[in-house]
């Protein structure tokens, strides 16, 4: 996180929580988290498809998603995101686990759960917990007639009632997105992303075609890649000089 002004996405500024000094490794495995803040019902294709046409993406959690996390070649954690379907609502959890230990102590520890319900395109609900190695936040939300309200580390914040959440990485709409809700503290918070056109990738120990997009928040920079079907198939997320990978489970 900025420790003083953080981009909103909309050509302003706003002040950020003081943060703390912390360790390099911590600053970066924390910031990578804070924005893809993924069992399952099947397979694919079992999604209704009135509600999966009404949110782009819901047809590929199907089958749910799973990536290993991957610091340095050494695997420290997991993203997961699984969907359940009832009547006219979606349900989308998000679980996310990273531990990095140096020298046989954990240096870091980060967990992070979600869910959120979808209905109409649009945001119902949000109910997230997440403890960043002993800090503890919470953010809830629900959707009224004027937006959606939430409540959370930043203080209550009503976003627009189209707004997609920073776990909304399965969504191939992220990445056209200029801001998004900050799942982890509440409020909103900025994105920018580039088009890199398609091209082969190593998906799952095999090369498949892809289409990448760069990405920048005000937490950390990235690329993401999403096969022909728009599935979410990869990830890579960078903050000072420090890099982790998102392998999709096969």
């Amino acid at each position: 996180m900025l420790d003083q002004e953080n981009w909103n996405g909309g050509g302003q500024f706003y002040v950020a929580r003081p943060a703390r000094p912390l360790m390099t490794r911590r600053r970066f495995v924390t910031a990578s988290a804070g924005i893809l803040c993924l069992t399952s019902i099947g397979g694919r294709g079992l999604v209704n498809r009135a509600l999966a046409d009404s949110l782009p993406g819901a047809d590929t959690l199907a089958a749910g998603l799973r990536f290993r996390i991957r610091w340095k070649g050494d695997e420290i954690g997991y993203h997961r995101i699984s969907l359940k379907a009832a009547g006219d609502q979606l349900t989308i959890t998000t679980s996310i686990r990273m531990k990095v230990k140096m020298a046989f102590v954990t240096a870091f520890r980060y967990e992070h759960d979600c869910t959120e319900a979808w209905a109409g395109g649009r945001l119902t609900s949000l109910d997230s917990r997440t403890d960043n190695n002993g800090d503890k936040l919470k953010v809830t939300g629900k959707a009224t007639t004027d937006g959606f309200d939430m409540d959370g580390p930043s203080g209550p914040f009503t976003a627009p009632v189209d707004a997609l959440t920073t776990n909304s990485l399965w969504s191939p709409a992220f990445v056209t997105q200029t801001d998004l809700i900050d799942a982890q503290n509440g409020g909103m918070i900025g994105l920018v992303s580039k088009d890199l056109g398609k091209s082969d990738a190593k998906v799952a120990a095999a090369r498949q075609p892809t289409e990448g997009f760069d990405l920048v928040t005000p937490y950390l920079s990235g690329r993401v890649w999403y096969d022909a079907d728009a599935r979410w198939v990869k990830g890579e997320f960078e903050r000072e000089g420090e890099r982790i990978s998102y392998d999709l489970e096969t």
